[in-house]
């Protein structure tokens, strides 16, 4: 995920300008470098300011760090702890929900994205713009997205699930498409069949069978995933209406109204 940058309402008078959501997953060995340079880029533009870092669920010694760092930084800095780990989009989201500035930036702890860009982002933000993104032109990611100062935290696997849940979780599109296919193919069908009967009237009958069969099979297989998706359909909408569960759950927190 590159930086982005975006307004947000109004705050109370007292709360920092800018605030930096930071979604953290075993990050232990970025995290000091990771503090120490968005303190140096933050103090140096003169803006009021607050880093907020949501540990979704780190296995490692993330928490532990962040605390340490927040000893050092307790102006400056305010940390969330997931019960589990529940996903970046969910973290950032905590994130945005606890954030306090008037200017809101999202940044991976990977270090993937420097720092010390964020000026350049809020300055182009103040220039009108509704949300403003930044990208690497030059990437120098080998095959799993490793980097000399970072390491990404999505593998192959975690790139598809998240696919997949954007698919699923956002929309009813993936259904839509098994119905429209099993329209397509059981239209196909009845056509196939009909070409048949004319042919049949035209050259007369054949003693095989088997083209008859494929447009049969064409036909009930065509209906059958057509009313696979109704079904999925109307699950589909059910699930959303009845799932009333939390997206995450938070363990504790430093800083802000945990003090």
């Amino acid at each position: 995920m590159e930086g982005q940058v975006r307004p947000v309402p109004s705050r109370p008078e007292d709360s920092p300008y800018i605030s930096v959501v930071i979604p953290v997953y075993n990050e232990e060995d970025n995290l000091p470098q990771l503090v120490r340079r968005l303190v140096q880029t933050l103090t140096a533009t003169g803006r009021t300011f607050e880093i907020l870092m949501v540990d979704d669920g780190s296995q490692d010694r993330s928490w532990e760090i962040l605390t340490e760092l927040y000893e050092q930084h307790p102006e400056h800095l305010r940390a969330i702890q997931f019960n589990r780990n529940f996903g970046q989009h969910r973290a950032i989201f905590a994130g945005f929900q606890a954030a306090r500035g008037q200017v809101v930036v999202t940044l991976d702890a990977d270090l993937q994205n420097p720092p010390e860009e964020i000026p350049r982002l809020v300055a182009k933000l103040e220039e009108g713009y509704d949300t403003v993104g930044g990208w690497r032109e030059t990437r120098h990611d080998s095959i799993f997205r490793k980097r000399q100062e970072g390491k990404s935290k999505y593998g192959i696997r975690k790139l598809i699930r998240l696919n997949f849940d954007l698919m699923t979780g956002f929309s009813h599109f993936p259904i839509h498409v098994v119905g429209f296919l099993g329209l397509l193919i059981a239209l196909a069908g009845l056509g196939f069949g009909i070409f048949l009967f004319i042919r049949r009237l035209v050259v007369g009958p054949e003693v095989e069978g088997v083209f008859t069969l494929f447009a049969i099979l064409f036909v009930f297989s065509g209906l059958q995933m057509f009313g696979l998706a109704l079904i999925g359909e109307y699950v589909g909408r059910i699930y959303r209406e009845v799932r009333q569960r939390p997206r995450y759950v938070i363990r504790q927190q430093l800083g802000g109204d945990s003090d």
